[in-house]
């Protein structure tokens, strides 16, 4: 048994192995985008232009599905046009348009913490959460 990239499914299926559970509707941070609040305070524009990367990329991949897949086809090396016509529905499927982090999901980082005694005190989901600079990259690529 192995965890693997949903991505990764037309390939294993293309083996004949079988997929036991498709985790990809668990609220669970398989992908994030961390910092401080001290270094977004001293980095702002920093901050805004990675935020604006991130959104232009996804903005890219959902808008252009056939150049992403020839995108994807390079990055691993594939030639079958159907993996790669798997591998962009796992993308999209795993990526939103824009990737705002729910608190449901921090809960999730949260109660596995707990459970393994690295709480020491109750803390609430939205402690983890800015979106302050996703939400204005949004906006600004929704005006383009």
């Amino acid at each position: 048994m192995a965890v693997m990239d949903s991505g990764e499914e037309a390939v294993v299926r293309k083996l004949g192995f079988k997929i036991l559970a498709d985790l990809t509707d668990v609220p669970f941070l398989g992908s994030v985008h961390v910092t401080t609040e001290t270094f977004m305070r001293k980095n702002a524009d920093v901050v805004k232009k990675y935020m604006r990367g991130i959104v232009k990329t996804l903005k890219f991949i959902w808008a252009k599905p056939e150049q992403t897949k020839v995108v994807l086809k390079k990055l691993y090396r594939e030639t079958d046009d159907v993996v790669a016509a798997e591998r962009y529905k796992a993308l999209v499927k795993f990526f939103p348009a824009v990737p705002y982090v729910t608190e449901d999901a921090v809960s999730v980082i949260l109660d596995i913490l707990r459970e393994k005694g690295e709480l020491k005190k109750r803390v609430e989901p939205s402690e983890f959460l800015n979106v302050g600079f996703l939400r204005e990259a949004a906006e600004v690529e929704k005006t383009k």
